[in-house]
C-alpha cells in the first residue's frame, strides 16, 4: 500500500528541513504515533469480517476441508534394505 503525500500549504514558502513541507494524508502507525480511540474502533469494525471469516476457517472450515479429502491406502516399500 502506498502512502499518498502532498505539500502542506503552510510550508509552501518556507521549506522546513524537518519534514520538507510534506505531510501524510493517512495516519502513521509508528510507535511514536498514538491512534485515536475512534480510529481504532473504525479499524476494528473494518477488519471484523476478515477476522471472523479466518476464525471460522480455523474452527470449522479446515476440519471440514480435511474430512472431504478421500482416504487412500499406500504401500510403502523400503528399496534400500533387502527382504
Amino acid at each position: 500500500m502506498s502512502v499518498s503525500t502532498k505539500k502542506s500549504r503552510a510550508s509552501k514558502g518556507s521549506e522546513s528541513s524537518k519534514d520538507d513541507g510534506i505531510r501524510q494524508t493517512v495516519p502513521s502507525f509508528h510507535r511514536s504515533h498514538s491512534v485515536k480511540k475512534s480510529d481504532a474502533r473504525r479499524l476494528r469494525r473494518l477488519s471484523a469480517p476478515h477476522v471472523e471469516s479466518f476464525d471460522y476457517f480455523l474452527d470449522v472450515g479446515l476440519s471440514r476441508g480435511v474430512s472431504d479429502i478421500p482416504s487412500c491406502e499406500l504401500d510403502l516399500v523400503d528399496i534400500s534394505s533387502p527382504e
